[in-house]
């Protein structure tokens, strides 16, 4: 790898596997060697298990989630087990996550215990920096983040940070929108380049919008009604721009519900936040945990990849009862079920069928018969 591949090769995801995995499974073995230890001493963790580290990688993305006091191993051990490989850390584009609540654990730690808080500080320095602009030569400046981070473009942290971030966005095709109205005049193309791309950087986040944002006290009275931040600001961003397209103050709703419809069905094919984010958290949960209970299926012909326990329970209502998402999860699951599951499935057991055996592919047809057809769940 040391002379780099293409980035449009199509062996380039093979080769980056290739050395990703050269390096994570020795660096696996050391830190589960170290969570081991701490069992056999007596010291638990938060996991009941010593404190696992589960290392993420996603071809040439690692991420890691790694008890504190591990820290500065992973690190160094990364670097050292990298460096002969081709694979070194870039401090510019590493961040450490110490906490999603605002507050560094550091002045607590300095102290309860200050060997840990001096550790996590000189990691953090020397692995997660930003440029000195005040000082072009003086030393980077040391990041923490506090608040949460973005895994594979998605928010992972408190609902103010993942707010925060769908502001962000929207800010970002609202800057498009306007840049695009500026220097193309034919409404044809500004119609497309507005379904097919601009509103397009919406869609991957809808359903962190259920995620964060779904009220069990007081839910939508169908899936279909959903209307979260993210949601209803998107389809604000669609009226709008529909309106100033047709140069009308304002369009009806049924209006911009014609032209949510696809193409053959006579609509302009743009796209419907409020019929597509439930959906969305649903089956990506649903998958996440199928992959997490019953292993992560490579072909039909091997076996499942199991993983670790601490992983599996986080999806279970009973080893997880607090766990916020899991009673979104669950709040939703009985009414999406009775839409995305066949009409041959017995009214009994749709829950665990959509959970244990229908697939992301069948359940979006049956919800989009469902949504176009005259039953109570259509729009």
């Amino acid at each position: 790898m040391e002379e780099g591949v293409s980035q449009g090769c199509p062996l380039s995801p093979i080769f980056a596997s290739l050395v990703v995995a050269r390096l994570l499974q020795p660096l696996d073995e050391l830190l589960k060697s170290r969570a081991n230890a701490r069992l056999l001493a007596g010291h638990t963790g938060d996991d009941d298990n010593g404190g696992i580290t589960h290392l993420l990688g996603y071809v040439d993305d690692v991420s890691a989630c790694v008890p504190l006091e591990d820290l500065q191993f992973l690190c160094d051990n990364f670097a050292t087990i990298g460096a002969p490989l081709g694979c070194f850390v870039n401090p510019m584009k590493t961040r450490i996550l110490t906490s999603t609540s605002g507050h560094s654990p550091i002045p607590t730690l300095n102290l309860t215990n200050p060997q840990l808080a001096t550790s996590i500080s000189n990691t953090i320095a020397q692995y997660s920096t930003k440029p000195n602009h005040n000082d072009i030569l003086g030393p980077a400046l040391p990041v923490e983040l506090t608040t949460g981070f973005r895994l594979l473009g998605s928010p992972i942290g408190s609902p103010e940070f993942a707010q925060d971030y769908f502001d962000t966005q929207l800010t970002n095709v609202q800057d498009s929108i306007a840049l695009m109205s500026t220097t193309i005049t034919d409404p044809h193309t500004k119609l497309r380049l507005f379904s097919q791309c601009l509103i397009q950087k919406i869609p991957h986040l809808l359903g962190s919008d259920v995620l964060h944002h779904y009220d069990i006290t007081n839910p939508p009275p169908t899936w279909t009604d959903w209307n979260g931040p993210l949601t209803s600001a998107t389809n604000h961003i669609i009226a709008k721009f529909i309106s100033d397209l047709l140069n009308c103050r304002t369009i009806p709703h049924h209006a911009l519900l014609i032209a949510q419809l696809h193409l053959q069905e006579g609509g302009l094919g743009i796209l419907d936040p409020r019929s597509r984010a439930i959906p969305d958290f649903m089956l990506t949960f649903t998958t996440s945990a199928r992959h997490a209970i019953g292993g992560i299926r490579l072909n039909k012909l091997l076996q499942n990849v199991p993983l670790h326990h601490t992983l599996s329970d986080l999806y279970s209502t009973q080893t997880n009862p607090h766990s916020l998402i899991l009673q979104r999860y669950h709040h939703i699951l009985p009414q999406l079920a009775s839409t995305a599951c066949p009409p041959t499935i017995p009214r009994t057991d749709l829950a665990q069928y959509f959970l244990t055996t229908l697939t992301p592919h069948s359940a979006r047809s049956c919800l989009r018969l469902g949504l176009d057809s005259d039953t109570p769940i259509a729009r």
